[in-house]
């Protein structure tokens, strides 16, 4: 390969044995396919610099729900002060960020995919 980003796509294949598992969850990885198309690339200046804005895009919207999962959590465990914790509590946590993970590499992945499509469309 000769660019780096390509080996990525390897992730994808724990989301295909997420379907056969029948589990949401690691189907989510099947976005990871979409970066064998830049297994061919050579990492130009350009390129590098898209996939710095997609990941500066990514870290702040990870940061942001990051954020809103802490103050959630820790309002709902102010109010319930005296509730001990219960599974469905941790489950809800859980779910959070495996939530804001999937939703992290979605947004690297579109914002990504916008800069290639806005790359092209220039070249044309």
């Amino acid at each position: 390969m000769k660019n780096k980003l390509g080996y990525l796509g390897f992730l994808g294949f724990i989301g295909v044995l997420g379907l056969f598992w029948g589990s949401f969850l690691h189907s989510i990885f099947l976005v990871f396919f979409f970066f064998f198309t830049y297994s061919k690339v050579i990492p130009d200046e350009l390129f590098k610099e898209n996939i710095k804005k997609a990941a500066l895009s990514a870290f702040i919207v990870n940061m942001i729900i990051n954020t809103l999962i802490m103050v959630v959590c820790t309002t709902i465990s102010n109010i319930h002060q005296y509730v001990e914790p219960n599974n469905i509590m941790l489950l809800y946590g859980f779910a959070a960020f495996v939530v804001n993970f999937a939703i992290s590499i979605l947004v690297f992945v579109f914002t990504l995919m916008f800069y290639a499509h806005k790359e092209k469309s220039v070249l044309e």
